[in-house]
């Protein structure tokens, strides 16, 4: 798995070697697939080439999350990741730190030997790539200068490191699920997706920890991505977009494979219903197939009785 933190070089509007969207989408090559793997946290920059009037010649000016990557049709060896959650700072942040310093070096250390530049020592960052690894800390130090402390405290708590950092996400679910169904109102839900960047991505990536990339319903495994995870995908049983205040938590997602996963939403004569706390889904002309809900009382008995493979 790559880094939880990267930055990306947003090219010039004028450069249309690459099709970017700012805070859409990022066209790379593929050199740098392990790195945009998603969910993955990240800042923007400009370097001086790319200078605008009344700021610093090397900058940040924004963050975002990469939500998924896609093979480019027309390039074999480059691909587009899309952006959610992005968001332009209040004030550019520049290159360096108050005393001198450069923001990427804070804490370099921490990140993974494999993503750091084998040409550059170790507190130095490798300013000559266009996506390059941070830690969290230069993370929270970029944004909390560019956003302000609030919006820098929002960021932390969303989640996205919970399974990795918080050792056991078991208790990643219960924060999100808790985070989650607090969004009570219309209002509240557009606030949590505004501001909290997340479509259920955490839970996503909680749940595969417990159960492994597995598919709720034909068992199929998922197969190995660049970076050493496996792909699943994850299905809400009631749509988010109807408006469930609790429609990302643990019990409404399922962990399907694509083929699963295009059969519920396009297939005919799909039908699901809930029977004791339980869904039993029935394809056309199949055996009905009885799925659990991912209730915390059912992954607590999952963990107890010995946790699946992390992805």
């Amino acid at each position: 798995m790559g880094p939880h933190y990267v930055v990306i070089v947003q090219r010039d509007a004028e450069d249309t070697t690459y099709k970017d969207v700012p805070f859409e989408r990022y066209h790379f090559p593929k050199r740098y697939l392990s790195l945009l793997q998603p969910p993955r946290r990240f800042v923007y920059y400009r370097s001086e080439q790319h200078a605008v009037a009344g700021a610093s010649s090397r900058y940040y000016f924004g963050h975002g999350i990469i939500e998924r990557v896609w093979r480019d049709p027309d390039q074999a060896d480059h691909h587009f990741a899309s952006v959610v959650g992005g968001e332009e700072f209040h004030t550019p942040v520049p290159l360096n730190t108050p005393d001198g310093s450069y923001y990427e070096s804070i804490d370099r250390a921490d990140i993974p030997k494999r993503t750091k530049s084998k040409r550059k020592p170790s507190g130095m960052p490798p300013f000559q790539s266009s996506v390059r690894a941070i830690s969290r800390a230069a993370f929270d130090a970029i944004v909390r200068t560019g956003m302000g402390e609030r919006t820098a405290a929002l960021l932390a708590s969303v989640g996205l490191e919970a399974v990795a950092e918080n050792g056991n996400p078991l208790d990643a679910v219960e924060s999100l699920n808790a985070k989650y169904s607090r969004a009570a109102s219309s209002s509240e839900r557009r606030r949590v997706t505004r501001e909290y960047l997340d479509r259920g991505s955490a839970i996503t990536s909680a749940l595969k920890s417990i159960l492994g990339a597995t598919c709720q319903i034909c068992g199929w495994r998922g197969f190995e991505k660049a970076g050493g995870s496996h792909y699943i995908e994850a299905h809400h049983v009631e749509y988010i977009s109807v408006g469930s205040s609790d429609g990302r938590c643990s019990d409404n997602v399922l962990l399907l494979c694509p083929n699963c996963h295009r059969r519920i939403h396009h297939g005919e004569g799909v039908r699901i219903q809930e029977s004791d706390g339980r869904l039993v889904i029935q394809f056309q002309h199949e055996t009905p197939v009885v799925v659990d809900r991912n209730t915390v009382d059912r992954l607590r008995a999952l963990a107890n009785g010995g946790l699946p493979e992390a992805e």
